[in-house]
C-alpha cells in the first residue's frame, strides 16, 4: 500500500514515466509530461525561459502574417495605459469609451500594424494557421491533459490546431485568454467551467456565441452550445454503492461552490441520504478547491472529528488522492478502515493503490463534440457532423475498484446527537 506523499506533479512524473517506458511516442506520455513542464515552470519560474521562449516562438507562428509579428490588444493596452478590456471595446466601437481615449487607442494600434483577428474563419490565412482555442481552469489537475489530448485528436481531423491556455481559475486570466484568442484569430473556442463574467467579456470582444462551446457548465447570459455530465446520476450511484456497502456517516470533499457541478452533486447526495432516512452531518461536509492539498488537509480535519467519517467522497480524484494520502499517514487502511470514493477517472486512478473507485465521466466524448459543433459552424458543407447549437447531458458510470468496501464493524449505525440536516 502506497505510504509515501503524493503530489499533483508525482502525479504527472509518475505517469510519464510510465508511458515512456510503455510507449515513449504515445501522446498520452507527450500530454503528461507538458503538464509537468507547465507546473514546474509555474513553481519555478526563474528555470521558465528555456519553455517561454518556445512558447512565444510558437505564438509568434500563428501571429505572423509575412513575416512580422503582430501587435497584441495587451501591446496597446500597455502603452495607452488602459485595461484590455477598454482596448477590446475600442477596436470593436464599443460604447463606454471616451472619444478622447478611443482616437489614442487607434493611433497606437495603427502605429503597431495591429490587424484585428477576424474569428469568423476569413482571414486568408494558410491552412495551418487555423486553430481552435482551449481554456482550462488549472494544469495541476491531469484530467485536462486529457481533455487537451481529446481536443487536438478531434480538431487535427478537422484541420485546426489546437492553442491551450490555463487560467489557474482566475476570471481576470480567462478574460485574457478570451481577447487573446479572438485576436489571434481562433476559429472556435472550447472552455471549460466558464467564470461568472465569461459571457460579458465575449460580449466585449465581439465573439460570435455560435463558435464558443462550454464544457461542465453554462455560461451565463449568453447561449452557445453547453456539454455536461449527469452529476446528479453520479452522486446517486457513489451514494447508493457507498450506503449498500453499510455506511451511514459518509463524509464530502466538494469543490467550490460556485461551480454548477458541485452544487448538483451536493444537492444529489442530500437527497440520496434522505431518501434512505441517514442524518446528514454538516461538520462532515468540507469545501475545497479541487487540489491534492485540499483533500490531504480536510481529511486530517475529519478524523479529529468525535464522530469521523467510515466513508469519505471527493468531488474529484485529486482531492480522493490526497484523502487517502492523509488515511495512509493516521496509520488507517483503506478500504478496510475507510472506503474512498472519487469523481472524474483520470487515468492514474487505475494504477493509485489501492485502485480508486471513483464516477466516470465521458470526457473523450465530450472533447469530440466540442470540436464537432465548431466544424460545424465552420465547415457547414462537411458530411458526418453534428450540427445545431443546444445543451448535450452526457451519462456517467461509476467504476468500483479497490478503494471501497464493507463498513467494519465499528461503524456508528446510530445518529450522532444534536446533528440536524443540511437543508
Amino acid at each position: 500500500m502506497m505510504k509515501t506523499p503524493f503530489s499533483c506533479v508525482n502525479i504527472s512524473i509518475y505517469f510519464s514515466i510510465a508511458m515512456f517506458h510503455a510507449i515513449p511516442w504515445h501522446p498520452i506520455y507527450l500530454v503528461s509530461t507538458s503538464l509537468f513542464q507547465f507546473s514546474f515552470y509555474e513553481k519555478f519560474p526563474e528555470k521558465a525561459g528555456i519553455w517561454q521562449n518556445g512558447n512565444e516562438l510558437f505564438c509568434m507562428h500563428l501571429q505572423t502574417a509575412g513575416g512580422n509579428a503582430m501587435a497584441t490588444i495587451k501591446d496597446i493596452a500597455e502603452l495607452a495605459g488602459v485595461s484590455s478590456a477598454t482596448v477590446s471595446k475600442a477596436l470593436n466601437n464599443q460604447p463606454h469609451v471616451s472619444p478622447d481615449t478611443k482616437a489614442k487607442i487607434l493611433e497606437i494600434a495603427a502605429r503597431l500594424g495591429y490587424k484585428k483577428g477576424t474569428s469568423a474563419g476569413h482571414r486568408g490565412a494558410e491552412k495551418t494557421r487555423r486553430f481552435l482555442g482551449l481554456i482550462v481552469p488549472s494544469l495541476d489537475n491531469p484530467l485536462f491533459g486529457s481533455i487537451a489530448y481529446h481536443v487536438d485528436s478531434a480538431a487535427a481531423r478537422y484541420g485546426f490546431l489546437t492553442v491551450p491556455r490555463n487560467t489557474d481559475r482566475d476570471p481576470e486570466k480567462e478574460a485574457d485568454s478570451l481577447r487573446e484568442l479572438q485576436q489571434l484569430g481562433a476559429e472556435g473556442i472550447i472552455i471549460f467551467a466558464p467564470s461568472e463574467q465569461t459571457g460579458t467579456v465575449i460580449e466585449e470582444i465581439g465573439y460570435p456565441p455560435e463558435r464558443i462551446v462550454a464544457l461542465d457548465q453554462p455560461i451565463p447570459g449568453l447561449s452557445t452550445h453547453v456539454i455536461v455530465s449527469d452529476n446528479a446520476k453520479g452522486t446517486q450511484e457513489a451514494c447508493e454503492h457507498l450506503i449498500s456497502l453499510g455506511h451511514e456517516r459518509i463524509a464530502l470533499i466538494t469543490g467550490p461552490a460556485t461551480r454548477r457541478c458541485n452544487r448538483e452533486r451536493l444537492d444529489a447526495f442530500v437527497r440520496v441520504l434522505r431518501q434512505h432516512d441517514i442524518p446528514i452531518d454538516p461538520e462532515l461536509i468540507r469545501e475545497s478547491t479541487f487540489g491534492f492539498d485540499g483533500g490531504y488537509h480536510f481529511a486530517w480535519e475529519l478524523f479529529q472529528y468525535k464522530a469521523p467519517p467510515t466513508a469519505i467522497f471527493a468531488f474529484n480524484d485529486l482531492m480522493a488522492f490526497g484523502a487517502m494520502n492523509a488515511l495512509f499517514e493516521m496509520g488507517l487502511r483503506v478500504p478496510e478502515d475507510v472506503s474512498v470514493v472519487g469523481f472524474d477517472d483520470i487515468p492514474i486512478a487505475r494504477f493509485y493503490n489501492p485502485q480508486l473507485t471513483t464516477v466516470r465521466q465521458a470526457y473523450q466524448d465530450m472533447s469530440v463534440i466540442a470540436v464537432e459543433r465548431i466544424a460545424a459552424v465552420t465547415q457547414p458543407n462537411m458530411a458526418g457532423i453534428t450540427k445545431g447549437r443546444g445543451h448535450s447531458t452526457l451519462a456517467t458510470r461509476l467504476i468500483i475498484r479497490e478503494s471501497t468496501g464493507p463498513c467494519s464493524t465499528s461503524c456508528q449505525k446510530a445518529p450522532v446527537s444534536g446533528i440536524s440536516l443540511v437543508k
